[in-house]
């Protein structure tokens, strides 16, 4: 019980504390959010969620075979574990490619900026800096891409509610976006708490 506790506290801090969204990258066109619809804005989500646990996966796999087995320089291991990721994606993406030929169903092409962008590989990056078991990984993972997602949807409706606002002409479009960016990774940075190191 205290291991699921465990595992659902990692989720939750990768989820909202760690929220790589407003605290650690903006993305691309993040800002125009608000004009997908709901169901696209999810699929995207889900998709962000399942790369994200293969990037944390690939994170683990690739701590693990520089601890044990491989001798790496440090300015070496960040290009092993994205490769090691491009590997995995590879093997997924050939798997689902024949499962649909079998089944003779449509293969829909993913976007290269889901696979590569920024979740996936600052979910690599973290967890292999961090010595997480393999289960705590997939939950770094996973509450990472929940939190992508759960951030695109306060974005979505922050952004919709600021069409209708009167903003000055300076602020419409990219700055009033970085201004509730700003506010809002404050408000997630306060979760985390800081100390002043003199």
């Amino acid at each position: 019980m205290e291991y699921l506790n465990q595992l659902i506290m990692i989720g939750l801090t990768a989820a909202i504390v760690e929220n790589v969204v407003f605290t650690r990258a903006l993305g691309q066109n993040f800002h125009t959010h608000y004009s997908k619809g709901f169901s696209l804005l999810f699929l995207e989500g889900i998709m962000i969620t399942v790369f994200a646990t293969l990037g944390s996966l690939s994170g683990w796999v690739g701590r693990y075979m520089t601890e044990n087995w491989l001798e790496l320089a440090t300015w070496i291991k960040p290009g092993f574990f994205i490769s090691l990721y491009a590997l995995f994606v590879f093997a997924v993406l050939i798997t689902l490619k024949i499962i649909a030929i079998r089944t003779k169903r449509k293969f829909i092409p993913t976007s290269c900026m889901l696979i590569y962008g920024f979740i996936p590989i600052a979910t690599i990056l973290v967890v292999a800096g961090h010595k997480y078991s393999v289960l705590e990984a997939v939950m770094y993972g996973i509450g990472a891409g929940v939190g992508y997602l759960l951030a695109s949807l306060i974005n979505r409706q922050i952004q919709r509610r600021l069409v209708y606002s009167d903003i000055p002409i300076s602020f419409r479009g990219i700055p009033i976006s970085l201004l509730t960016f700003g506010i809002m990774s404050l408000a997630l940075f306060g979760l985390t708490g800081h100390e002043i190191l003199l």
